[in-house]
């Protein structure tokens, strides 16, 4: 009775012990038999393997530097659209920037929501945002340098 109770047929065919468990297929073909230590250790290796694929799909791969040529912001290349793609925002870009060739821009995800409303962004240099000028500073001498990349 003990040993049938440690040995509980789940789903119809599956059973289980302490320690490992047997699965039979749907044919009535045995599995193989896996140690639980055996599947958390595959199931870290493949978390594993698809966090590196992503961390190195969205940040190793994709370049950064874009500008969104609204707020000029940098972002990465996947985060940027160029206008070229949807039509219906050049009208209002036209009306935003006059002097500009909007055929050739790229925006955010922030300023498209906005131009979708047929609003400006709130992070246009149209109304007012624009990074103040890079101070002229002194060059760091090297114990200083070296703390800066700390």
């Amino acid at each position: 009775m003990a040993a049938e109770a440690a040995n509980l047929q789940l789903n119809g065919g599956a059973s289980t012990s302490t320690g490992s468990f047997t699965m039979v297929s749907g044919l009535g073909l045995p599995l193989p038999n896996y140690s639980v230590e055996y599947l958390r250790k595959r199931i870290r290796e493949e978390i594993d393997e698809r966090c590196t694929k992503h961390f190195a799909k969205h940040f190793t791969e994709n370049e950064f530097g874009y500008v969104c040529n609204v707020c000029y912001r940098l972002w990465f290349l996947e985060d940027v659209t160029p206008t070229s793609k949807n039509g219906k925002f050049l009208s209002v870009l036209r009306a935003e920037f006059p002097d500009k060739d909007v055929q050739a821009s790229n925006l955010c995800g922030s300023c498209e929501r906005s131009l979708c409303n047929s609003k400006k962004s709130p992070l246009s240099r149209t109304n007012g945002f624009i990074y103040p000028d890079r101070p002229d500073l002194p060059s760091l001498d090297p114990i200083s340098e070296s703390r800066k990349l700390n």
